[in-house]
């Protein structure tokens, strides 16, 4: 994934693409076709939120649980 901060509004734009073609800002809509391209920070994996937790484990635990109580 690559990623672009504008210099426009300075929010960051992601995109997965090596096409080519113009890079418009999200945001504010200006072409950032000519601003270099940055690394991002660290991957989100999928499920992972911003705490770094997988919100999903909550939901495994409440389930092991009830399949536990009901054996």
């Amino acid at each position: 994934m690559l990623m672009k901060t504008c210099p426009y509004c300075q929010n960051a734009s992601f995109s997965s693409t090596t096409l080519g073609g113009p890079w418009l800002c999200p945001s504010c809509g200006e072409d950032i076709t000519h601003t270099p391209v940055e690394a991002p920070h660290r991957p989100v994996q999928t499920g992972e939120a911003a705490n770094g937790k997988n919100p999903f484990d909550s939901v495994r635990k409440f389930f092991r649980k009830l399949i536990k109580a009901g054996s």
